[in-house]
């Protein structure tokens, strides 16, 4: 990041500080009580510093206190670490900078919700489609099934009507003869053999 602030004929004071911030909701610095912490480049044994152009800062929002500090950063990181509308309308009203934020936000989550209730209805209507898409499947396979019924009754009573052997008819119609009794029984009018 440093390096690449400077083209190849650029002076090395064009550099301009790099600055990591890091916003946790756990406690990172086991050492330290406090919420922020920066870090930059030191040596360990005359305590200077190497580079102001590196720094690390971190913000550990579980380490925030209960009783402002009657600074800005306080301010943001309660506003980050806000759950409720009542947290967010409070500090809202301390400046005109969260309260903007705070216009932002909400515009934001409502822009959330209206994507939550159009992905809401788009499962439904996946779902209806799914169930439709299973019903017919369902509709078509009973139909297939009993359009073979029915193509056998058919052969059944032609055959009957034929004076066709019940063992040859249930060879024919790949059913037990017991079975084919049971279909001759239910033909209304026909011939047995």
């Amino acid at each position: 990041m440093v390096t690449e602030q400077i083209r190849k004929s650029d002076n090395f004071d064009a550099i301009k500080p790099v600055i990591s911030i890091i916003i946790m909701d756990f406690n990172l610095i086991k050492d330290s009580a406090h919420y922020h912490n920066s870090y930059r480049l030191y040596d360990n044994n005359t305590q200077s510093l190497f580079t102001d152009l590196i720094q690390v800062d971190t913000l550990e929002l579980r380490k925030l206190p209960k009783e402002t500090d009657n600074t800005d950063l306080f301010d943001w990181l309660s506003f980050l670490k806000a759950e409720r509308e009542e947290e967010y309308a409070v500090l809202a009203a301390k400046s005109p900078v969260l309260n903007k934020a705070y216009g932002v936000l909400k515009e934001l989550s409502q822009d959330e919700r209206i994507r939550m209730i159009e992905e809401a209805r788009e499962k439904q209507r996946r779902d209806e489609a799914s169930r439709l898409r299973g019903a017919m499947q369902k509709g078509i396979e009973q139909g297939i099934e009993q359009g073979e019924k029915n193509a056998k009754i058919n052969i059944i009573q032609n055959a009957l009507v034929m004076n066709m052997n019940i063992d040859y008819i249930a060879k024919l119609v790949k059913l037990s003869v017991d079975e084919v009794r049971q279909i001759a029984d239910e033909i209304p009018t026909r011939s047995t053999p």
